[in-house]
C-alpha cells in the first residue's frame, strides 16, 4: 500500500502517508496484564508493529525531495469488547482513562493530515494515555 501511495503522490507532486502501528511496536508486551486470561500478544504482532514503525522511518528518508511525508500513529490499547478485569489491569499503567476509544486516536491522524504538521515526517506519534511511561 505504501508503494502504491508513494507512486500516486509522486505523480501528484506530494502527499501524506500515515501508518498505524502500536505501542507494542517499541515496547515489550506487559505480560502481567494478560495473566489469567486467554489473551496475549503474540510475537508476530510485536514484530509486525515494529516493522511498520521502521518502514515509516525508511519511507520518510526514501521519499525525501518528493514533497511526501510519512508518519506513524502508535496507539495504546483500544477498547474492543475486552473484559473488565483486563481493562482494570491495563488502566493501572495509565494516567486516568486506560484503554482508548477509536475517537481518542482520530485527532492525531487528523493533525498529521493537516498543514499544521507540514514539517513533521518520519515520526512515531504515541497516543497511549501514559501506558508506556
Amino acid at each position: 500500500m505504501c508503494q502504491k501511495a508513494a507512486i500516486y503522490f509522486t505523480e501528484r507532486d506530494g502527499g501524506n502517508i500515515i501508518n498505524f502501528a502500536s505501542v507494542y511496536g517499541f515496547l515489550p508486551p506487559r505480560f502481567k496484564i494478560y495473566k489469567d486470561s486467554k489473551m496475549t500478544k503474540e510475537v508476530g504482532h510485536v514484530v509486525c508493529k515494529s516493522a511498520i514503525i521502521l518502514l515509516t522511518n525508511y519511507l520518510a528518508k526514501y521519499l525525501k525531495g518528493r514533497n511526501i511525508r510519512a508518519n506513524c500513529v502508535s496507539p495504546g490499547g483500544v477498547i474492543d469488547g475486552h473484559f473488565e478485569e483486563f481493562m482494570a489491569k491495563y488502566a493501572s499503567y495509565c494516567m486516568s482513562k486506560g484503554m482508548l476509544t477509536s475517537n481518542d486516536v482520530t485527532g492525531t491522524a487528523l493533525f498529521l493530515l493537516s498543514d499544521q504538521s507540514r514539517f513533521i515526517t518520519g515520526q512515531k506519534i504515541v497516543v497511549d494515555e501514559g501506558f508506556t511511561l
